[in-house]
């Protein structure tokens, strides 16, 4: 799941600014809130509907980031 995180994070470094327009300030740091949660509960993560509501985020904007 780290590993997969992590190639998720590179895309995100690489990407252009232009591919996260759709994406506002406060989504990415939801999104970022996301990957912290899934980091410390690595070993029994949330489901991606119970994450989705953990961040305040619905699950379509958090998929996508």
């Amino acid at each position: 799941m780290l590993e997969l995180l992590a190639l998720q994070l590179n895309e995100l470094a690489t990407e252009t600014p232009d591919s996260n327009l759709c994406l506002k300030g406060r989504d990415l740091d939801r999104i970022y809130e996301a990957r912290d949660i899934l980091i410390q509960n690595a070993a029994n993560p949330p489901s991606l509907s119970e994450l989705s509501r953990q961040v305040h985020l619905n699950e379509h904007k958090l998929t996508k980031g």
